[in-house]
């Protein structure tokens, strides 16, 4: 933290509090200025939170893509607690350690998985076999938009097999692993430590660029899904981001599971992060305050 001398006892040099405080609009400019002046490096907002809701189709590959839903995990269980196998049964030994509900919406059945934000700057206790997420990203929530949201974005790659993350840019971090299981066979279908990265050659038709990466343990990071049909919003009053659009199956699912077909629609995610506004929100926010102490001193002594 860089810190700024903005007032000194007379005799220093400097203009005295009550001085400074009847210059009227001159103080304001001075302490706006120092007060940005005064902060950190960091000038970006980043998230401290939140939560993402991701609502998969469960258990019909004609129409979902994917295994059937198993089971859900958090943060705490270890990779082979996950994958344990009853070779005698062909069953799963473990059960999931996180909730889920199941809902229908005409007459699919889904899960709906609620998947918790790593904060900025947060690093998760290691756990064996996993692969936990950290959030990197860092936005300008000043004249937000989609277009200079997703153009600031560090930018991650993708090989051109479209099946997995060979370079990775800014990313949100989430917590969870899914256990899905395959129709006809033995052994699960393992997605989770997910991360939400953006990649500009996926930024193509209804796809908006952005893509859930799946960094279970054992594989590269592989794409799981491509969002499409985003709407993505900052509220500058709650300070909350808010990213939605509908979950298509990618390459890197596709390639694990014969039912799944690249483009499929499996559902929805929805995300939901709390922002800690950059420093110059705080710097005005300070001045502001710093100037109406001023003109009340000011007034006290005409």
């Amino acid at each position: 933290m860089i810190q700024k001398t903005l007032f000194s006892p007379p005799g220093s040099g400097f203009v005295p509090f009550r001085k400074f405080a009847r210059l009227g609009g001159s103080a304001i400019a001075v302490v706006g200025f120092c007060a940005l002046a005064g902060i950190g490096q960091v000038s970006a907002a980043t998230l401290s939170g939140g939560s993402t809701t991701l609502t998969f189709k469960k258990n019909n590959p004609a129409v979902a893509g994917l295994y059937e839903f198993n089971a859900y995990f958090d943060d705490t269980a270890t990779y082979s607690y996950i994958t344990a196998w009853d070779s005698t049964n062909n069953v799963q030994v473990n059960p999931g350690n996180e909730g889920y509900i199941t809902t229908n919406i005409a007459g699919v059945d889904y899960v709906v998985l609620n998947d918790p934000i790593r904060p900025y700057g947060y690093t998760p206790t290691p756990v064996a076999g996993r692969s936990l997420q950290t959030t990197t990203l860092q936005f300008d929530t000043e004249n937000f938009s989609t277009e200079s949201f997703l153009s600031g974005w560090s930018a991650s790659t993708a090989d051109s097999s479209s099946m997995f993350v060979t370079g990775i840019g800014e990313k949100i971090g989430l917590s969870n692993m899914t256990r899905w299981n395959p129709y006809g066979s033995t052994g699960s279908l393992i997605n989770g430590d997910f991360a939400l990265v953006y990649i500009p050659d996926r930024a193509t038709g209804v796809n908006s660029g952005l893509a859930l990466v799946s960094f279970a343990s054992g594989f590269n990071p592989f794409l799981f899904a491509d969002l499409s049909n985003v709407s993505i919003t900052f509220d500058s009053l709650t300070n909350e981001l808010n990213i939605f659009g509908d979950v298509l199956v990618a390459g890197g699912v596709s390639y694990w599971d014969g039912f799944a077909s690249s483009g499929t629609n499996i559902g929805t995610l929805n995300l939901t992060a709390s922002v800690v506004p950059e420093p110059s929100t705080w710097a005005l926010l300070l001045s502001g305050v710093i100037v109406l102490w001023c003109l009340r001193r000011s007034r006290r002594k005409a």
